[in-house]
């Protein structure tokens, strides 16, 4: 019968969480695909890098949800966002308090929003994936979603720039969108590395394009305020 885990030390701690993956390795990675060079202990390097934070973002979820996972054994741990409030684990014993716990991953883009579909497709289908062919597509896909497609949504000012790689790879957001843009792609690289990185390109110009209109509109509303209400005939 296997043990449960036990809290060895019950004092208030908060759990840690996979960081995301640092941009020079994804860049050696593609600069190698674009040379022929199927790099298997980097492509899993990378791949496992991903695995563990997009499991670790599926987590903090839960615990944004009202049941954080316990950081010894796992179980969930229900708590009703009162920052002094203890949180006890019932199975092993573990102790804390919600506000360190929160504080764990605030500001860490932990938190999936509008990738939590592809992080879930990529926990179940890159431990599947045996070639490095197939386990270089499936990073490239997951490093190139916007968080609105997965639910379909349309282009709009406020979810325009939202790249989901800035969950996955280390900067902010222009810096990740920039690195992404610039990634290495040469004669050798794989075909379908190449469509990801065409749709990719048009996703940031509509993406581009829509917040260049939304500013339009603004200026254009602003300019018709200024010119107050039309004047009467007499």
């Amino acid at each position: 019968m296997q043990k449960r885990a036990v809290a060895k030390d019950p004092t208030p701690k908060a759990p840690k969480w996979a960081g995301r993956v640092p941009r020079r390795k994804i860049a050696a990675l593609y600069e190698q695909n674009a040379a022929g060079i199927w790099n298997e202990e980097l492509i899993d390097d990378v791949g496992t890098s991903l695995l563990l934070r997009c499991r670790d973002s599926l987590r903090v979820l839960e615990a944004h949800q009202g049941h954080a996972p316990c950081p010894v054994c796992d179980a969930r741990v229900p708590h009703a966002w009162d920052k002094q409030s203890a949180l006890v684990c019932a199975e092993c014993g573990w102790r804390g308090r919600w506000g360190d716990y929160l504080a764990s991953y605030q500001d860490k883009q932990l938190v999936p929003g509008g990738m939590e579909g592809y992080f879930r497709e990529f926990l179940r289908d890159y431990p599947r994936a045996r070639a490095p062919q197939e386990k270089m597509l499936l990073i490239d896909l997951l490093i190139h979603r916007f968080h609105r497609e997965y639910s379909g949504q349309a282009v709009t000012e406020r979810n325009a720039g939202r790249a989901g790689g800035v969950n996955l790879i280390g900067g902010r957001l222009t810096q990740v969108m920039q690195f992404l843009d610039g990634l290495t792609y040469g004669e050798r690289t794989a075909p379908e590395l190449r469509e990801t990185k065409l749709r990719w390109r048009s996703y940031v110009q509509e993406a581009q394009a829509a917040a260049e209109s939304n500013l339009r509109d603004k200026k254009a509303r602003r300019s018709g305020k200024s010119l107050g209400p039309p004047e009467g005939d007499g």
